[in-house]
C-alpha cells in the first residue's frame, strides 16, 4: 500500500504519513528560542513602523521597556495603561483602531503599537527620534535606553528577522476575517 519512505502509492493515493512533530521551517528552535521579541509581534512593529514612518525596531524597544512585550499589562501609578502604557489622555488624543474591530483598545498590540507609531510621529519621529521618544517619556534614560535596545535590535540579521516575521503567518492577536480553503 506504501511506497519507499512511506509515501502514498496509486493504490492508496489519499493517505500520507509524515513524522511527528513540527513541519521543518527553516529557522532552528533554539534561534527562535534566544530571541527576545516574541515573533507574533514582528508583523505589528513593521506594519505600525511603515504607516507611521518610526523605525519599527523603536516601537519594539519601547515596548520592551513599558510591558516586557505585553507580559505585564498592569496600570502605572501614573495611570498609564495598555501594551504601550498611554496616559488615558495621550490614548484619546491617538489611539487607533488598527485592527479594524470598531474599537481603539490600547490592550490589544496592534491597536496600542500603531498608537505609538502615530504619537511619536505627531512627536516630530520623522525628523528626531530623540525629542519625539522624549516626549513619550519625558526622562533622558528613557530615550537613552530606547535609542541602545533599537540599535541592538536593528544589528540582527535581516534574513533572520524576515525568517522569523514569516512564522506567524497572520498568527498574531488581532481581530481579523478570515476565509480557509474548501469552507
Amino acid at each position: 500500500k506504501f511506497g519507499d519512505g512511506g509515501a502514498p502509492t496509486a493504490a492508496n493515493s489519499s493517505t500520507m504519513i509524515a513524522p511527528f512533530g513540527p513541519a521543518p521551517i527553516g529557522v532552528p528552535n533554539f534561534i527562535i528560542g534566544s530571541f527576545e521579541i516574541p515573533p507574533f509581534l514582528l508583523p505589528i512593529y513593521q506594519a505600525c513602523g511603515t504607516e507611521y514612518g518610526i523605525p519599527w525596531e523603536v516601537l519594539a524597544s519601547i515596548n520592551k521597556i513599558e510591558t516586557a512585550f505585553g507580559t505585564n499589562l498592569n496600570v502605572s501609578s501614573a495611570g498609564a495603561m495598555g501594551w504601550m502604557q498611554f496616559i488615558p489622555s495621550s490614548w484619546e488624543a491617538y489611539g487607533v483602531d488598527a485592527n479594524g474591530d470598531g474599537r481603539k483598545d490600547p490592550y490589544n498590540p496592534v491597536d496600542a503599537i500603531c498608537a505609538a507609531a502615530r504619537y511619536l510621529r505627531a512627536a516630530g519621529g520623522a525628523e528626531d527620534l530623540r525629542t519625539a521618544i522624549f516626549a513619550y517619556n519625558h526622562a533622558d534614560w528613557y530615550v537613552d535606553s530606547v535609542m541602545l535596545r533599537a540599535r541592538l535590535i536593528a544589528g540582527v540579521p535581516a534574513d533572520l528577522v524576515g525568517s522569523l516575521t514569516g512564522l506567524t503567518g497572520g498568527r498574531f492577536p488581532a481581530y481579523a476575517r478570515a476565509w480557509h480553503a474548501g469552507g
